[in-house]
């Protein structure tokens, strides 16, 4: 990593931190899990991602893109990764459900708290 890029999580050009790359990368990879019941939910992470050949950010979860999902599931970095994040995924969508289950209208998720966004679930006819 160069002095310049070690100045910021962010990749230059983009907006988009790496962090937010590679937990992606590894949404995508667990979306395509065979087993459902441990497949992570989140069928949008690699639409977002677009093609990972444009992505310039080189992680194994990254990299593992291109790869068939047990090819990538091979790598014990990658797998480790992906498999938190599908538990990440499932505690956060559950929470939410709940909370919408129980009548909340707006979340408010801070991001790096200079920030923060307001979701609104869609109104349940």
């Amino acid at each position: 990593m160069t002095p310049d890029e070690s100045k910021s999580d962010v990749q230059r050009g983009t907006g988009i931190s790496k962090t937010a790359i590679w937990v992606a990368a590894a949404r995508a990879i667990g979306a395509l899990e065979p087993d459902p019941g441990a497949r992570n939910p989140d069928h949008l992470a690699r639409p977002l991602l677009g093609d990972p050949a444009g992505l310039v950010l080189h992680h194994p979860v990254v990299d593992a893109l291109s790869s068939s999902y047990e090819e990538a599931m091979r790598d014990m970095e990658v797998a480790g990764v992906v498999r938190a994040m599908a538990e990440r995924t499932r505690f956060i969508d559950e929470a939410l459900e709940r909370a919408i289950g129980a009548g909340v209208t707006q979340v408010l998720i801070p991001y790096r708290i200079a920030e923060a966004v307001v979701v609104q679930p869609a109104t349940r006819a």
